[in-house]
């Protein structure tokens, strides 16, 4: 090779290895942006969510008191932002927990903690997956018929109850709307208790 091929050569590979490290910084700095941008999008994402928590939340306990209160303009109005909120819950993906206590009305109590389910299932998705069901589906709700072999008995007044638990006021609330409407939130605690309905309201679990 003549001397002026060797550094034509010399020339070429080093403008090569150039070029080579020039676009290999470029994509490295892209990456690193879109690593950066990727975990401040994920940071939002997250905070999203506690937001739709407390919105999920509150807007099943004003349809709890829209249901009691029997103010049926106000009912619609809040089912259809729940539905809404079901579809935004969903789109913002991800698993939540909850604990479901069975309460079999004469001291025995069993406890199905950290329930998983996806982030806008309904309850009746919840106890569906822990517990042995029968029911009948409605117009207007799931009626539950049995839980764990244990059936309704109409001659002696007995039916099975949800309840939620209020972190807030320290208290058990009966379930004012069928289980299957109502959506949990992360965390949540529920009860099914065997009630004799001739007491009203029944006794909490």
């Amino acid at each position: 090779m003549s001397n002026k091929m060797f550094w034509i050569t010399i020339i070429v590979l080093f403008m090569w290895a150039l070029s080579s490290t020039a676009i290999a910084t470029h994509y490295y700095m892209k990456t690193m942006e879109l690593s950066s941008y990727i975990k401040s999008l994920e940071e939002n994402i997250k905070q999203v969510k506690t937001y739709m928590e407390k919105l999920t939340s509150n807007i099943m306990k004003a349809m709890e008191q829209a249901i009691l209160s029997g103010n049926q303009e106000i009912t619609k109005t809040l089912d259809d932002a729940i539905n809404d909120t079901i579809k935004i819950n969903r789109l913002l993906g991800g698993e939540i927990k909850v604990n479901i206590l069975v309460d079999y009305g004469n001291g025995s109590k069993v406890w199905y903690n950290d329930t998983t389910i996806n982030n806008g299932d309904n309850l009746f998705k919840a106890m569906m997956k822990v517990l042995k069901v029968t029911y009948t589906a409605y117009q207007y709700g799931v009626f539950i018929e049995s839980i764990n072999n244990v059936h309704n008995d109409p001659s002696k007044n007995m039916y099975w109850m949800w309840w939620r638990w209020d972190s807030e006021r320290k208290i058990w609330v009966l379930g004012s709307m069928s289980c299957d409407k109502y959506i949990p939130v992360n965390g949540e605690i529920f009860a099914w208790k065997y009630s004799n309905v001739m007491e009203w309201p029944p006794k909490p679990p």
